[in-house]
């Protein structure tokens, strides 16, 4: 059985796409999911973003009292008022690319293929997004990357329930309507919908009652 290649070059010879070499991983990526390297020939890491991002969260674990430490020396020196306006004014000027790291993640453990689309598409795709695309509700992008969203929360979907997800194929939602949607494609969805519609039309014209179905 032959060996995957562990990398793949476009049309002028460069290294486009790249497998982790994490033995738990061993998936293949667009190079923009590597971090920049100069010591590797093609300037890109050998981990993927996605093995970094669980070795920070581990490595944090691990090390919370001396992330506390820091943060205290921090505050000694500058304010508790310093540190949580720098906190805020990180957070509200990066809305798009934070909550383009969790959607990535959180695609990737569903199972999906995302080797067709980089954090960037993704950041991309959800700073042009103002409204849902099925209500057309104001997105709330402050609420994005809360540990509690609300119902206008922004959220990356699959309108044909693709299991390869390209930059072509998905749209932003609100959080209500993605629940609403649920797995359905968004032809099924609307169905779904029309046939709400037709069974309360008369209701909602005053001729009926719900309860004279």
């Amino acid at each position: 059985m032959d060996k995957p290649l562990d990398f793949e070059l476009d049309k002028d010879g460069n290294v486009a796409r790249k497998r982790c070499r994490r033995p738990s991983c061993r998936e293949m990526f667009p190079v923009e999911e590597f971090p920049r390297d100069r010591r590797n020939k093609d300037g890109y890491g050998s981990i993927c973003r996605f093995c970094r991002t669980k070795d920070m969260r581990k490595w944090r674990k691990g090390h919370l009292a001396r992330i506390e430490k820091n943060r205290e020396a921090v505050i000694k020196e500058h304010g508790e008022e310093y540190f949580e306006k720098q906190k805020r004014e990180w957070e509200e000027s990066r809305p798009w690319r934070r909550w383009s790291i969790r959607t990535r993640e959180r695609l990737y453990s569903s199972g999906l293929d995302v080797s067709k689309i980089t954090r960037a598409e993704i950041e991309g795709i959800g700073s042009a997004a103002e409204v849902c695309g099925i209500c057309n509700q104001r997105l709330d992008w402050t609420d994005s990357t809360a540990a509690k969203k609300g119902p206008d929360t922004p959220i990356l979907d699959l309108p044909y329930s693709d299991t390869v997800v390209e930059s072509e194929r998905v749209w932003v939602i609100c959080r209500g309507c993605y629940t609403a949607k649920g797995g359905r494609t968004l032809q099924e969805y609307v169905a779904y919908c029309m046939g709400i519609s037709d069974r309360f039309s008369e209701w909602l014209h005053g001729i009926s009652t719900p309860e004279d179905d």
